[in-house]
């Protein structure tokens, strides 16, 4: 394989986690080594994100290298990306942003969580109220 497909390939590699870095860690993926294979960059992508999946978060680097020969690192690759983009959208506590480009380079910022825990000591409090469907008999 020449340089440049290497790096071509590499590039698609970063552009894949690239939403699940953004949704999970705020950052942008690291590049590729000068001397790195592909696999182990693909396996080092993974690294950070794979604790969003509940499924892939207990397996360790070597068992994701060793799954690269029988084809099963793309699966694992496509559930874990998956599974940290879902994980940033069922945030627990506050509200987190995430900030991600749309078509022109402009940022659109989507807020993941509960609004009511972050806004909720700031609201007045409610009062319960109801109509009194028969008035008095004096009242007109």
């Amino acid at each position: 394989m020449s340089d440049a497909e290497t790096i071509h390939l590499a590039e698609q590699l970063r552009a894949r986690a690239q939403s699940a870095y953004r949704h999970m860690l705020g950052a942008e993926p690291p590049l590729r080594m000068s001397d790195e294979s592909l696999t182990n960059y693909r396996v080092r992508l993974l690294e950070p994100v794979k604790s969003g999946s509940k499924t892939w978060r207990s397996i360790s680097r070597e068992t994701l290298l060793a799954s690269a020969a029988s084809g099963a690192l793309s699966v694992a690759e496509t559930q874990i990306y998956a599974d940290a983009v879902q994980s940033i959208q069922q945030c627990e506590h506050g509200l987190r942003e995430v900030a991600t480009p749309d078509r022109t380079g402009r940022l659109i910022s989507r807020f993941y969580g509960d609004p009511n825990e972050v806004w909720g000591p700031f609201k007045a409090p409610s009062f319960r109220t109801s109509i009194n469907p028969r008035p008095a008999a004096g009242a007109r």
